[in-house]
């Protein structure tokens, strides 16, 4: 409801860590409704057919890592690297 009473909402990474704001639209939501590549349901290939690589880390909080796999499943390209990172780096 905020956001679109407002037309924009800050929001934060779900990690203890993070103190950056990041201000997302009701328009980008409706934009990414209404452009959705990665549906389940669909069949549709996404039309790109060069080499690609994914670098995902498996600890992220905000974006699992199996939206890296189910874009790579939904490539046209035949040349996809998926690349997952599954341990922290520590400042201490």
């Amino acid at each position: 409801e905020i956001i679109k009473k407002c037309g924009i909402y800050e929001v934060r990474g779900n990690n203890a860590d993070c103190m950056e704001l990041y201000p997302v639209s009701y328009k980008l939501i409706e934009d990414g409704r209404n452009h959705l590549m990665i549906h389940e349901k669909s069949e549709e290939k996404i039309d790109i057919s060069v080499p690609v690589h994914l670098i995902h880390g498996m600890q992220d909080t905000d974006v699992p890592y199996d939206i890296s796999l189910r874009v790579a499943a939904k490539l046209k390209s035949e040349r996809v690297v998926i690349k997952l990172i599954n341990y922290v780096i520590s400042s201490n």
